[in-house]
């Protein structure tokens, strides 16, 4: 797909890397999905395809600071767990060994990097429709069409992804509502493509590939879509 030898000397390049492969990964799945009938499972995972896409085009704004605040907010996420599964109760044992790790290997970073954060929930400060908006007009305006409307699918609260349940359900068994269908499809295929690309070049222009192979596959994939 992309020529030449991956260049991974900076931190940004190495996390462009993982973006890129994740998104792979995504992608792939999407695509098995689509060959089954099963769209709306498919946008799901595009939802992530989207959060990742949007993640590293912000980080890529600002490679160098920003690549850095997103590595370092890991340390914050292990302190919420533990929060968490204090919170919940978990045995006093498993909590009290968890907290005995996180004093000894951890706590010196936690308090060094955590004046980095204001807003603890999100590591850029900003939450993705704020990133999106941050990178340019087109993201804030591809986050708006797409976005909300995936989500509808992730979330199992959504009356909108169950409506067209709800209006076959006095024609249709459960059988019949459960199986494979066109429903989604094409959306699912154009917006995962799309994504993905925007990622891989990314990718690709951190580490100096040689991208001409992206033209190549832009346009197969655009006529495959």
């Amino acid at each position: 797909m992309l020529s030449g030898a991956f260049d991974l000397d900076t931190d940004f390049q190495r996390l462009t890397f993982a973006f890129a492969s994740k998104s792979a990964k995504s992608y792939r799945a999407v695509l098995r999905l689509v060959e089954q009938g099963l769209g709306e499972p498919a946008l799901i995972i595009i939802r992530t395809i989207f959060e990742d896409m949007v993640n590293l085009t912000y980080i890529s704004t600002e490679p160098e600071r920003l690549t850095g605040l997103f590595l370092d907010f890991h340390i914050l996420e292990k302190k919420k767990y533990i929060d968490y599964w204090e919170e919940a109760g978990l045995g006093d044992e498993e909590v009290g060994e968890l907290k005995e790790v996180w004093e000894k290997q951890f706590q010196s970073e936690y308090e060094r990097v955590l004046p980095n954060y204001p807003k603890r929930t999100y590591w850029s400060g900003k939450n993705l429709k704020e990133m999106a908006a941050a990178v340019d007009s087109e993201l804030a305006k591809t986050y708006s069409m797409l976005y909300p409307y995936i989500s509808g699918f992730a979330h199992g609260g959504s009356p909108l992804a169950l409506e067209s349940y709800i209006s076959q359900t006095d024609t249709a068994a459960i059988r019949s509502l459960g199986t494979p269908s066109d429903a989604e499809l094409s959306e699912a295929l154009v917006a995962g493509f799309g994504l993905f690309m925007r990622c891989l070049r990314i990718f690709a222009g951190a580490c100096r590939l040689d991208i001409t192979a992206l033209s190549d596959l832009g346009a197969q994939g655009g006529a495959i879509v």
